[in-house]
């Protein structure tokens, strides 16, 4: 029975080709497209999720007033772990900017050098491919090395044992090699050294420093906690604080490893993270577009049934049974359902590389999970079911007699549920726009605010090994050609400023009030190459002697300071108990993303550096990235000249903003795109419908005009509906959205009216390619017959 309801099945697919591939399709993308979506949204959910005790393990955050900082003392960890009897283990990292390494020839700034606790392999479930996890860090010079970087370095040969030189200084001896993880992790890394070999040089390790937040601190409980629990310990992690460093107050907070990926916007923190707002937006744009396709399967296959109430009414005289009816059009309708999840999975397969690409993933459909592909299968399921169940309950259980009745008028009654499912559809369509539309908006605002400074042709070279004890030289050398001779040495670039402090004192200073500052050690070039406004009162200067006990700060921290900018001129300031005087007032400049508010900064005077920043002529950025290179070279011969774009550093800082832009102006083209294709097939089946009382109104006079008016008014109306639906709830998710962001654009009222605008005239274009072939056709050939 089920192979003859297949074979009449398949037998209507090919007798109405053009009805059955505007679904197939249509149902394709839009499968296609929220299949692509949860392979998404799985992946960025799995984070972390290889770790065998992953419940049991949390990172030690802080925050410490206006900051909040995934950074902690040294001590804390081990202190935890000693005398907390929750805490199973502890375990501490930390990272330099960049290393150094050798092998051979081949010398390489790494920027991706963990230094960690020797349980890191204990502690978490990272594989190894090559290397025993419990001997793997025990020996200070050890080093511990991903695949990439093994083939980097030593080709196809076995790198255990090799040397790795590191800072021109120490042989360290390859013991381990990274194996690959069955989920990502929120830790990247290529190279992972002892803690111990850091312990050596580093005064926190050494001398247990509670005052200095530097590192990355976890714990493994005992058993996973509550919320409650969680407090219990947060606030005696405060306590185990105080007892040790009575004079900053911070309040610590357990954050479960599941949430670090999601949930993490601290000072300080390791990159690549994710935002659980994307995971919202995206997963209601899957639904929408699910929805979409959904409807047209819906409004397609009910129009194409009420076309074969001839037929069913045919079959019940012939002596059909109702149930046997059920059965076929239920059949029909899963049939499409599941030609089009094998067309989507095709797609997936076509479109899934580019996908990776734009969202900087290494997604395959090997992360569906049994669980998720029985699923996608029931879903599937469930939408052939849902889109036949209204021809098959509805026809079926019509009399004969009715049915023939019904073929005359075939959809009259059922106009409203069809009007219906296409204002659900618009609605979805008009908030996708507008989203769309807005994200736009912001990230052009982004793009284009005023930073404060000219990011433009500004040109930094990280000054690593002997140069920066040689910078008298360097300096020379950069004022001596005239391609360089605009440049400035500063500690900080100003795109990664992590330095902040609450050691800071003023005149007039409330004793108890506590305030983050952010800090940064510039020279007497640094607001000319920049190109920073100040204020009121001066730069800093060689002439005067006095400027390294001189400070400089922004209208935030005359805020703070209840200043305004003359008043702070000469006023009594310390930083780090380094009595002096502010000089100097400048134009706030964001210096963290733009979703972050301004900070307090105090600037102190410095003649050097960490980075030299050049700011190029116009057109001769490559000649100056030469000359740049001939100096650092000949001041700096044994480590390799690297430089890079402060401007393309700024737009990395919005590159999930950028990455969010892009997916969702593919996801809103596609979803317009398969509302245009179900209007398109209902407007062809209406058309075809009524082709014949189109043909007696030209008989009698009607013209072209008056024809496609009267088809297209019956689309008219559903569409302004969902315009009317769509636009409260479209500001509602737009305005939540902007709050993400401490800088944000005003919502305009002509963004929607361009939403419904466009939605409408996008609705009536693709209507009237069957109103206008309608319109134009023979009025004889539609009634000959009769």
């Amino acid at each position: 029975m089920i192979r003859n309801y297949l074979k009449i099945g398949l037998r209507n697919l090919i007798r109405q080709k053009s009805f059955s591939l505007i679904n197939v399709v249509g149902l394709a993308i839009g499968l296609a497209s929220s299949i692509l979506i949860f392979i998404w949204i799985k992946n960025e959910l799995s984070y972390d999720q290889f770790n065998e005790d992953r419940a049991r393990i949390y990172r030690i955050t802080c925050q410490v007033e206006n900051i909040r900082a995934a950074i902690t003392p040294a001590p804390l960890a081990p202190a935890m772990r000693d005398q907390f009897p929750e805490v199973s283990e502890a375990l501490r990292l930390t990272y330099q900017r960049s290393n150094l390494f050798q092998v051979g020839n081949q010398k390489y700034e790494e920027k991706s050098t963990f230094f960690v606790d020797s349980n890191f392999f204990n502690f978490f479930s990272y594989s190894l491919a090559e290397g025993h996890r419990d001997e793997v860090l025990k020996q200070p010079q050890s080093i511990v090395i991903s695949p990439q970087m093994a083939e980097k370095y030593f080709g196809n040969e076995n790198p255990l044992g090799r040397l790795i030189k590191m800072d021109n200084k120490d042989d360290m001896v390859v013991t381990g090699v990274l194996g690959k993880n069955p989920t990502p992790s929120h830790l990247h890394f290529d190279f992972l050294i002892p803690m111990s070999y850091l312990a050596r040089t580093e005064e926190d390790l050494r001398e247990n420093r509670w005052d200095n937040f530097n590192y990355y601190s976890y714990v493994k409980l005992n058993k996973a906690n509550s919320v409650e629990e969680s407090k219990v310990i947060n606030e005696r992690i405060d306590a185990l604080y105080t007892e040790n460093e009575s004079e900053l107050k911070v309040d610590f907070v357990l954050q479960p490893l599941s949430k670090i990926h999601l949930f993490s916007d601290f000072h300080g923190d390791v990159a690549g993270h994710g935002d659980i707002q994307y995971i919202y937006i995206f997963l209601f744009t899957a639904i929408f577009i699910l929805i979409i396709a959904c409807i047209n399967f819906m409004n397609l296959s009910t129009a194409r049934a009420a076309r074969r109430a001839r037929e069913v009414g045919f079959r019940k005289v012939a002596g059909a049974y109702r149930y046997q009816l059920i059965n076929q059009f239920l059949t029909e309708s899963t049939l499409i359902a599941f030609l089009s999840l094998v067309l989507a999975i095709g797609i997936i397969f076509l479109t899934l590389p580019a996908f990776n690409l734009v969202t900087n993933q290494e997604m395959g459909m090997k992360i569906l999970d049994p669980v998720a592909i029985l699923s996608i299968f029931g879903l599937t399921l469930f939408i052939g079911v849902l889109a036949g169940s209204y021809p098959a309950f509805y026809l079926s259980g019509f009399e004969p007699v009715k049915v023939f009745s019904l073929q005359k008028n075939a959809g009259t009654g059922h106009r409203l549920f069809r009007n219906g499912l296409v204002i659900i559809q618009f609605v979805f369509s008009i908030i996708l726009i507008i989203g769309t539309i807005s994200i736009h908006q912001q990230q052009s605002f982004i793009r284009n605010r005023n930073l404060g400074f000219d990011q433009e042709n500004l040109v930094y070279m990280p000054l690593r090994g002997p140069i920066r004890n040689n910078q008298d030289a360097l300096r020379s050398a950069l004022a001596g050609n005239n391609l360089t001779d605009q440049f400035s040495l500063v500690g900080e670039l100003p795109t990664n400023l992590l330095n902040a402090t609450i050691d800071v004192e003023w005149d007039g200073k409330d004793p108890n009030q506590q305030v983050v500052f952010s800090n940064m050690d510039v020279d007497d070039h640094f607001l000319k190459v920049f190109d920073m406004t100040i204020l009121t009162g001066r730069t800093f200067s060689e002439e005067f002697k006095s400027d390294d006990r001189k400070y400089i700060v922004n209208e935030k921290a005359l805020e703070i300071m209840d200043m305004d900018a003359e008043q702070a001129i000469g006023k009594k300031f310390s930083l780090w108990s380094g009595d002096g005087t502010i000089v100097g007032v400048i134009r706030d400049f964001h210096f963290k993303p733009i979703q972050q508010p301004i900070d307090p900064i105090v600037m102190r005077y410095t003649k050097n550096g960490q980075y030299a920043v050049i700011r190029t002529e116009p057109g001769k950025t490559d000649e100056t990235i030469a000359a740049m290179e001939r100096i650092y070279q000949s001041l700096n011969p044994e480590y390799p000249f690297e430089f890079g774009f402060l401007d393309q550093d700024i737009e990395n800082q919005y590159q999930s903003e950028a990455t969010l832009g892009k997916l969702v102006n593919i996801f809103a083209m596609l979803a317009i795109f398969i509302s245009c294709l179900g209007l398109y097939g209902l407007s062809a089946f209406l058309a075809e419908r009524r082709k014949k009382e189109i043909s007696i109104r030209k008989v009698v006079g009607a013209s072209v005009a008056n024809v496609v008016f009267l088809l297209v008014k019956d689309f008219t109306k559903p569409i302004w509906l969902a315009m009317i639906i769509a636009l409260p709830v479209s500001f509602l998710i737009v305005n939540q959205w902007l709050q993400n962001f401490a800088y944000h654009i005003d919502i305009k009222w002509w963004v929607f009216l361009l939403a419904c605008l466009t939605a409408w005239f996008i609705a009536i274009v693709t209507v009237s390619f069957e109103t206008l072939r309608a319109a134009f056709a023979h009025p004889s050939a539609a009634l000959q017959n009769e």
